[in-house]
């Protein structure tokens, strides 16, 4: 089969599956994000949704009139470019995909650079730089509505679901990224118009900022780009998570080699 025929090529996974919610609504998940003063955190494990998740909120914040701003990290070089920050506005919204990419001086050293920003909303895989807005996770009914959404008549079934699910850990990418390749080795179905010719055929696995090639840019703001999975809790706030146990550091000293 080639590549653009496959039924769970990227282009086919973005155009149909977004950011999955369950136990909580936007409208909540706005309120809260107001009450921790906008400077929190999205945590979860690779392929849980995060990356999604953080393109469907800014989509909702930039229709309600915020400005926002979003930066991607990769693996490969977890340097921010000091473009990336130098006009950032007061009344601008920062979102950084991927911050578990910095090591601590230099995650302190981007809190101060934007501490005058109208917050800072970030993503990683563990919780304690920043409050917990949500925590990401998956399972293996979400994966298999997923599929069934993607495959419709060919999706396979429950059991089936659960071992890929375990298989790869609970990352819906890898699970969908084994499906891809199984796909590429049969004969392709019938074709439909691609809904993204430019990307049309690329493996789902590139889909997440930890596929990214470039250790930072700046990205516009749009749908697109992530893969769409995951199930999400609000975080009760806690004396522990609450922002006043999580003041400013000090300016730290300039660096040789480090972003300014």
């Amino acid at each position: 089969m080639k590549a653009r025929d496959n039924p769970l090529a990227s282009d086919r996974v973005l155009a149909l599956i977004r950011y999955r919610q369950l136990g909580w609504t936007w409208p909540e998940l706005l309120v809260r994000l107001d009450e921790i003063h906008c400077r929190c955190a999205i945590v979860g494990p690779k392929g849980s949704g995060k990356t999604t998740l953080v393109e469907d909120l800014i989509e909702r914040l930039t229709a309600a009139g915020r400005r926002c701003r979003l930066i991607r990290l990769s693996a490969e070089n977890g340097r921010l470019d000091p473009a990336a920050l130098r006009d950032l506005r007061r009344d601008e919204l920062l979102f950084i995909d991927g911050t578990e990419q910095l090591p601590s001086p230099r995650w302190a050293r981007l809190r101060w650079q934007t501490r005058r920003a109208a917050g800072l909303v970030v993503t990683t895989h563990t919780p304690g730089r920043l409050p917990t807005l949500l925590h990401t996770t998956t399972s293996p009914q979400l994966l298999h509505a997923i599929l069934a959404d993607l495959l419709g008549q060919r999706t396979i079934g429950e059991d089936e679901a659960v071992a890929l699910h375990a298989r790869h850990q609970g990352n819906l990418r890898e699970a969908i990224g084994e499906l891809y390749d199984r796909f590429a080795r049969t004969t392709p179905p019938p074709q439909t118009p691609s809904c993204h010719p430019e990307r049309s055929g690329s493996d789902p696995r590139d889909l997440g900022v930890e596929g990214r090639s470039h250790a930072s840019s700046l990205f516009p703001v749009r749908r697109g780009e992530g893969l769409g999975e995951g199930l999400a809790t609000l975080e009760h706030l806690t004396a522990i998570d609450s922002p006043r146990n999580h003041p400013l550091p000090p300016a730290p000293s300039p660096q040789p080699g480090t972003a300014s």
